[in-house]
């Protein structure tokens, strides 16, 4: 059957990298597989059909599938019989009639959008991802003769980004505290600290942007270390991204929608209370350790985009030594957190910023008639200022200055927090 091939040039520009110009379009560049590479490269150029493309032509086909049946006259010839016997088409137009009737323009759209929407790969020594196509030139060179195939030379402007690797990835850095004081401050998570004999193969989390994660999503019958396996295999995750949009219809939406709509909060969070729940098993340096809580504040250091899902947060554990956690070292865990809490927020509310040195002693119990003196910044004497208790660890003050030193006390549940005589 009779068609038109479509040959293509191109520039681009690249993201952080030097432009090019004046290339020869190969379809391996978007489907290298095909040729097994650069030394198999094929016929340099698309064939296009004299009669109208479009979407229900192609059924449930795969966008691989159809691109391939263009890098085929046989393949381009079997599905155009298949058309005419399903009826989807009459008659196939002659060259001229496709001219005539724009179809051959409308058909050059559909092949371009096909082989460069927004998203797809590109490869030119790299994999990139095409971010824009700009179509700056086409014309059509008849055949010479009758002998001749015709055919259509279009000029692109093609703006790329460099494809990031398994760019779904939550990258985690945390800070760790014991009763004994801090552990680690600013390490970077890997799996294997979770389950350092079931884990090590992964090399960090995977999560899903777009879809929002609930419990109800996940089988029964799986507990949490096979939904962690989901989030830590590429291929598992994969499975069941497909089965929750097969089952529950779900529409593909964008990043900027996802962020507005609160799904990458949510999904991180789904994902820390997955991992880091407590009672957890820990293991940091080699030494376990239980999770008694974790603190994330709700912040991303690096927030994913169209084309690099990636996403970086900080989370602060709070670990007890060993394989189990007592309610007696729950509490004393949590007291720590609180009296950490306590002396942060005195910072912030006087406007300074906390020494790096200065940290509570939680390495000892504090009884109810033992008061600690502190000299805090912005007073020339010490305070009787927390009166610290087990019973009285919710302690919340505000404390305003002046030159010269402490100016005003707040209460708090009746008790007055006084200068000393």
């Amino acid at each position: 059957m009779s068609n038109n091939i479509l040959k293509i040039t191109f520039g681009a520009k690249i993201l952080d990298e030097t432009n090019i110009e004046d290339k020869t379009y190969w379809p391996y560049m978007s489907i290298p597989e095909l040729y097994g590479g650069p030394n198999q490269l094929g016929p340099p150029y698309i064939l296009i059909p004299y009669f109208e493309l479009r979407n229900e032509l192609f059924d449930e086909m795969t966008n691989r599938e159809i691109k391939n049946i263009f890098l085929s006259q046989n393949k381009l010839d079997t599905f155009t019989d298949n058309l005419v016997k399903k009826k989807y088409i009459t008659t196939v137009p002659t060259e001229i009639d496709a001219i005539k009737n724009k179809i051959l323009d409308k058909n050059v759209d559909f092949i371009l959008d096909l082989f460069f929407k927004e998203g797809s790969s590109f490869y030119y020594n790299i994999r990139y991802v095409v971010t824009k196509y700009t179509l700056r030139n086409i014309r059509n060179k008849p055949p010479i003769g009758g002998s001749v195939t015709p055919i259509t030379e279009v000029d692109l402007q093609l703006d790329l980004q460099k494809y990031i690797i398994d760019s779904n990835r939550l990258n985690i850095k945390f800070g760790a505290s014991t009763l004994e004081g801090k552990l680690v401050d600013n390490m970077n998570y890997v799996p294997s600290m979770s389950n350092p004999q079931s884990y090590s193969l992964f090399p960090y989390i995977r999560y899903i942007p777009t879809i929002k994660l609930s419990k109800n999503m996940f089988d029964k019958e799986l507990g949490d270390d096979d939904i962690k396996k989901i989030f830590l295999s590429s291929a598992q995750l994969d499975k069941f991204v497909s089965q929750i949009r097969d089952k529950k219809k779900i529409v593909p939406i964008t990043i900027d929608v996802a962020i507005k709509q609160g799904i990458i909060y949510n999904n991180i969070k789904f994902l820390l209370e997955l991992f880091f729940k407590k009672g957890t098993n820990f293991y940091v340096n080699n030494t376990q350790y239980v999770i008694n809580n974790y603190i994330w504040d709700n912040k991303l250091i690096n927030a994913p985009t169209k084309y690099d899902l990636r996403s970086d947060i900080k989370i602060e554990l709070i670990l007890h030594k060993g394989s189990e956690l007592s309610f007696i070292d729950s509490t004393r865990l949590n007291c720590k957190q609180k009296r950490e809490g306590i002396v942060n927020d005195y910072y912030s509310l006087v406007g300074l910023e906390r020494p790096a040195n200065k940290t509570t002693n939680i390495g000892e119990d504090i009884n109810e008639s033992q008061t600690v003196k502190t000299k805090y910044p912005g007073s020339p004497y010490p305070t009787n200022h927390l009166k610290s208790t087990l019973k009285n660890k919710k302690v919340r003050f505000a404390q305003n200055t002046k030159m010269g030193g402490l100016n005003k006390t707040t209460k708090h549940k009746n008790k007055q927090l006084r200068k000393p005589k």
